[in-house]
């Protein structure tokens, strides 16, 4: 945090002058030109750049150019967006979890059904018979290590 507030600080000039100019409702070509110069800095300087978002955001309240019901919107649409993105993340992971399972266990001789993914009674009965053959007690699919395909 200290080296944040460090680095901050070496920006102060900077930030003071983008926040002059970026409220002002117009700029000389000069005043123009370094906006430019600072915003061009941003570009290749990340706390930089976030701190210009922070004023940015900043004057946007204290100028009435935020319509807090669109933000709030938006950020549902946003998170809507995520928790599906999530969700089809988890899945996919969870299908190829399943199709290396039945390899392994279609490799050991247990399974004789398609590679398809899906936990079916064929799937099931396969792992019984592995639990079986092993004398492994556990209700859970969490003993298989798919990176090394073995039992854990």
């Amino acid at each position: 945090m200290e080296i944040m507030v460090e680095h901050s600080l070496e920006y102060r000039n900077i930030i003071h002058d983008y926040w002059t100019l970026a409220s002002r409702p117009t700029l000389t070509e000069s005043e123009a030109d370094r906006l430019e110069e600072i915003l061009h800095k941003a570009q290749s300087e990340p706390l930089l750049e976030f701190l210009l978002d922070e004023i940015d955001h900043i004057l946007a309240h204290e100028l009435g150019l935020l319509d807090e019901q669109f933000i709030k919107h938006q950020q549902d649409e946003l998170r809507k967006a995520i928790d599906q993105a999530w969700c089809e993340q988890v899945l996919l992971e969870i299908r190829n979890r399943s199709k290396a399972i039945q390899k392994y266990l279609k490799g050991k001789g247990f399974y004789t059904g398609a590679i398809d993914g899906q936990i079916g009674p064929r799937t099931q009965e396969a792992i019984a018979l592995l639990k079986k053959e092993a004398n492994l007690k556990f209700e859970r699919l969490e003993f298989f290590d798919v990176e090394t395909w073995s039992i854990c």
